[in-house]
């Protein structure tokens, strides 16, 4: 083809040609308005991976991903952010409840305890400090932006093992208030053992005993 015949042809489809090039900035332009979107979705998605209850949502979120549906008329990203902050709003709270509960429980053992109340109180805390026996934060949820802020600084299964934790804390916290007050206690561990039979009750007590026998020759003794 000439090259008059060629200008001809461009000039002919020069419509269709500004109608490709429009259509191209609004999608470019509406991908990028839905990106910051999108990204908040992974990452709410990443916090509720091991969450039963966000299956549907992730299975969605993979939908999307998958079949490039990001921009899709309906953006199926609004949705589905809001299911899964809903989900991990809820379990973040559950969570720090269970935490505040087992901090709560184990703070009243310890001021329950003859030995932690012999302490002064800037002694207490360096030993709380310590074992890292601490209630959950404070935290603004009232945002999804919010709500992955939070999840950063520590994820729900971080949340779940303070919470399993507190009772050894507790012990340990224990154990260093008898130290304090005797430096030279040592700490016997009692073993756990199922026992099914007064021969094996009585075994296990003689056990039990010569263990801290032996530990009193050398001073003071805590079980634990």
């Amino acid at each position: 083809m000439a090259g008059n015949q060629q200008l001809a042809a461009i000039k002919d489809r020069a419509a269709q040609i500004e109608k490709w090039i429009s259509d191209w900035k609004e999608t470019s332009a509406l991908a990028e308005s839905r990106l910051p979107l999108w990204r908040s979705v992974e990452r709410l998605a990443h916090f509720a991976a091991d969450l039963p209850e966000a299956a549907d949502a992730s299975r969605e979120v993979e939908a999307v991903r998958t079949g490039r549906m990001l921009l899709d008329p309906g953006d199926p990203a609004n949705a589905i952010r809001a299911s899964l902050a809903g989900t991990l709003r809820s379990a973040l709270n559950a969570a720090n409840e269970a935490w505040a509960s087992a901090h709560e429980a184990g703070a009243r053992q310890l001021d329950e305890s003859e030995t932690w109340k012999k302490l002064e109180p800037a002694v207490r805390q360096e030993i709380l400090d310590q074992v890292r026996f601490k209630a959950p934060p404070e935290e603004d949820l009232s945002s999804d932006d919010a709500l992955i802020e939070c999840l950063d600084r520590q994820p729900l299964s971080a949340r779940r093992a303070e919470a399993a934790a507190v009772p050894n804390r507790v012990q340990q916290a224990l154990v260093e208030a008898a130290r304090k007050l005797e430096p030279e206690i040592q700490t016997v561990h009692i073993d756990r053992s199922t026992i099914r039979s007064e021969d094996e009750l009585n075994e296990w007590l003689e056990g039990q005993a010569a263990n801290i026998r032996k530990a009193l020759k050398k001073g003071p003794v805590l079980l634990s």
